[in-house]
Order: C-alpha cells, then sequence, then structure tokens
C-alpha cells in the first residue's frame, strides 16, 4: 500500500508545477500582448506628433511643443514612464544631415520611448518592457513657383476626351515649356480619336514636349516634338489643394475717366467696355462679361472675370497683364467656381501678355498670325486650338505670375 500513496504524491506534485508553468507562460503571454498594443499605440503616436510638429513649424508655431502635446493626448504622461525625444533636424536615420546634408533641416523627427510594467514577468525577473519607436516628418515652406512647373499649356479636366484640340488649317508653336493634359480619356482602340490629346483636320504643332495622363491621337506627322509624347503621365494635383490661388479685389464701380471718355478706370463692371471705350486704365477689373465691339488696349492691367469672354478677329486687342505687385504676370483670372467659355480671336494686330488662368473654363484660341504676339501661360479645364491662322505661344517663366504655394507637411518615415 505504501508505494501506492508514494506515487499519488509525486503525481500531485507534478501537476502543480505544471500548472503553476503553465499559468507563468500564460502571464507571460499576456505582458507580450500588452507590450506589443503598446507598440502599435505609440507608432500611431509618433506618427501623429511628427505631422503635428511639421505643421506647426510651418506656421512659424513651437514644433516642439506641438509634439509633446500629441504624445499626451495619445495616453503617454511624460512621468519617467515615458520620454519623448524631438529632434530637427533628425539626430540619426536616413533623414539625419550627415545623410541629406542638403535638405536635412525641412525633416522633424520624434521618438518615444515608453516602460511597461508586467503583471506576471517579475516572477522570472522582468519588472518591464521597453518600446522605442520613432517617426520623421518633412515640412516644405510656401514658395512662389509657376503653376504646375510652368508648362505653357495646362488642361485640367481629369476624364474629358480632347482635352487638348487642336484643329483647323494653322501651324501651332509653343517656345519655352510644352503642354500638359491632366484627363485619363483614353479609347484603346487605335485610330480612335477620343483620347485626352487630339491633333485633327490639318493643323500641326510644334512644342518640345507634351505630357498626357490618357491617351494621344494624331495623325503622323503633325506632331514636330523634341522628345515623343508621353502617355500615361501622373495626374495633377487639384490647384486648390496646391497653390494660393489669387484673391484681388476691385473696390469701387468703374468709371470712365472723366478728361478722356474713351479711357476707363479700374473697378467692377457688369458688361465691358462701356460704350465709346477702346483704352484701359492701368489696374484690376471685374468684369461680368468681357466682349469688346472695337479695338481694345490695356497695359498693366489684371482682368478678374464672372462672366465670359468673346474676343473677335476683326479688331485689333492688345491686352498686357500687371507689370508688378502681387499679381505680376497676371493677365486675366476666373475663379474655379465660375466656368464660362473664353474665346479669343487674334489677328495680326492683337497681343497677349500675361497668364490666362481660368480652372473651370474652356479656352478657345484662333491665332494671331504673327511672332511673339502671345506671350502666355494659359492653364484652363479645357483648351482648342483652331482657326486658319497661324498662331505662336511664348512662354517665359519670369513673365507670367508665380504662386504661392500651399505649405505642404508628409509622413516620411
Amino acid at each position: 500500500m505504501h508505494p501506492k500513496r508514494s506515487e499519488k504524491g509525486q503525481a500531485l506534485i507534478l501537476i502543480v508545477f505544471g500548472i503553476v508553468g503553465m499559468l507563468g507562460l500564460a502571464g507571460l503571454a499576456l505582458d507580450a500582448g500588452n507590450a506589443f498594443a503598446d507598440r502599435r499605440q505609440a507608432q500611431n503616436a509618433v506618427d501623429s506628433a511628427a505631422l503635428s510638429a511639421a505643421i506647426a513649424q510651418s506656421r512659424s508655431q513651437n514644433f516642439r511643443d506641438a509634439a509633446r502635446n500629441l504624445i499626451e493626448k495619445n495616453g503617454y504622461l511624460l512621468d519617467g514612464n515615458s520620454t519623448i525625444e524631438v529632434n530637427q533636424p533628425p539626430a540619426d536615420g536616413p533623414y539625419s544631415c550627415q545623410n541629406k546634408p542638403q535638405t536635412c533641416r525641412s525633416y522633424i523627427q520624434v521618438k518615444l520611448t515608453s516602460h511597461i510594467k508586467t503583471m506576471f514577468a517579475p516572477i522570472v525577473g522582468v519588472a518591464s518592457l521597453t518600446n522605442q519607436v520613432s517617426a520623421v516628418a518633412q515640412t516644405n515652406a510656401s514658395v512662389r513657383e509657376p503653376f504646375y512647373n510652368g508648362s505653357a499649356v495646362v488642361a485640367l479636366n481629369k476624364t474629358n476626351c480632347k482635352s487638348v484640340e487642336f484643329s483647323g488649317n494653322n501651324h501651332t508653336t509653343i517656345e519655352g515649356s510644352g503642354i500638359y493634359v491632366n484627363s485619363s480619356c483614353n479609347n484603346q482602340t487605335a485610330n480612335s480619336p477620343q483620347k485626352a490629346f487630339y491633333s485633327g483636320g490639318s493643323s500641326d504643332v510644334s512644342v518640345p514636349w507634351i505630357k498626357v495622363v490618357g491617351g494621344a491621337y494624331y495623325a503622323p506627322g503633325t506632331l514636330d516634338l523634341e522628345t515623343p509624347i508621353a502617355t500615361g503621365a501622373l495626374s495633377l494635383p487639384d490647384i486648390r489643394d496646391s497653390y494660393s490661388l489669387p484673391a484681388p479685389e476691385c473696390g469701387q464701380n468703374g468709371q470712365i475717366d472723366p478728361e478722356h471718355p474713351n479711357i476707363a478706370l479700374p473697378g467692377n463692371y457688369a458688361d465691358f467696355p462701356p460704350n465709346g471705350v477702346d483704352t484701359m486704365a492701368k489696374g484690376v477689373f471685374c468684369l461680368g462679361n468681357l466682349k469688346p465691339n472695337g479695338d481694345l488696349y490695356g497695359e498693366n492691367i489684371l482682368i478678374v472675370l464672372s462672366g465670359g469672354v468673346q474676343l473677335k478677329g476683326n479688331y485689333s486687342v492688345v491686352l498686357k497683364g500687371r507689370t508688378q505687385g502681387d499679381y505680376a504676370g497676371l493677365l486675366m483670372y476666373m475663379p474655379p467656381s465660375h466656368q464660362q467659355p473664353i474665346t479669343i480671336n487674334g489677328n495680326s494686330d492683337s497681343e497677349f501678355s500675361g497668364l490666362i488662368l481660368a480652372p473651370g473654363s474652356h479656352i478657345t484660341i484662333n491665332g494671331t498670325g504673327k511672332v511673339g504676339h502671345f506671350k502666355s501661360q494659359i492653364i484652363a479645364d479645357t483648351v482648342t486650338f483652331t482657326g486658319n491662322s497661324d498662331m505662336v505661344i511664348d512662354y517665359d517663366r519670369d513673365s507670367n505670375y508665380q504662386p504661392y504655394t500651399h505649405a505642404r507637411v508628409e509622413l516620411v518615415r
């Protein structure tokens, strides 16, 4: 009988030790799970803190305080159990000055160290576990630069076929830059004209380059390019997301110069020009419609449009944009909320200088037939070049309006 009692006692001891061991393993697994959950929470916290710090820096605010506040809002009290380190430029890693000496100061690094008290691991001598996480955000300050890297002609519509269209019997030359077509239209049939870029009729185009998000249709020999046409280009961001758009003010209602009845003074006009006016004094004109019925001259002017434009080819129209101030290089501006058509029929006596910016509008241009009489950048929803007169667009980066970009922040690591 004694041997049997001895075996039962030994089994009971083994069972107790087994239960303790399983409880210990379960406890360690629970502690490890808590540490893993904390690591995910800590990483989310430093990601948010790095972005918040970058935004604060772009606004000339205290970026270190912004990072600390975000960390604390995510549940990490900086009381010894958690510590934060905010470095600008980053102290180490691929965005440090050692690795990016030219641009390192545009990056902000946030490091978080959190200590998690264990519940069961102290049995094996582990009183706490430690997580160390980090994130890096970049801030790009607002700068002045040409719209869309200075493309001479930009069509912003995302889906329309023939967003940029060349038709008629003319020859169009674009100098100084190229054409960017943002539409994804691309009928897969090889000879289908239903593409984002279209060149048809008897027209031909000379331009350094053409980039198209979708497809391109053109007859052989009608394009003279320095580099082959590039389809499948990247889509352009919304103009309102990337740039600070103009916000000119016209002030009082427009008037006729009392000493010169043919000269209109700056201001607001429902329809322009008034009878007998053939000259625009320098300044800002806010117009409901621009439809001259005779010759028209304006220099050092800015035309802000809420309605359409109809410039007829049988009149001499010479319009030159602002040459100084915040809107230097801007000739015409129709805000994105207005989508009235703009039609410019030129002739050999017509001349246009400065940016024509109408992000929501369709612009139709009939050539002036003379070199050097269209010194502009053209940005619209869609653009059509038509007519029988040759056309030359001479784009000069420095003579066209350059807006401020929005300050941009992004998480890079």
